[in-house]
């Protein structure tokens, strides 16, 4: 099965934020930083399991990383 990563806006919102406050002292380490996370996202259409299970939620979709 193929899976694919969608991006909600809040999420979008998010990395754009954690970019603007890293970006206050470096952007390339701000760049480096978001690059790093959405790479981190991506491994999730490999490896859709990862992850540990968040019994709060009571779901079992849901994980946390």
């Amino acid at each position: 099965m193929v899976y694919k990563i969608k991006w909600t806006i809040r999420a979008l919102n998010d990395l754009h934020d954690i970019y603007e406050v890293i970006a206050k002292d470096s952007r390339r380490y701000a760049q480096i930083q978001v690059e790093d996370i959405q790479n981190s996202a991506l491994n999730l259409t490999s490896f859709p399991l990862m992850g540990v299970l968040c019994l709060n939620f009571h779901i079992y979709h849901i994980v946390k990383f």
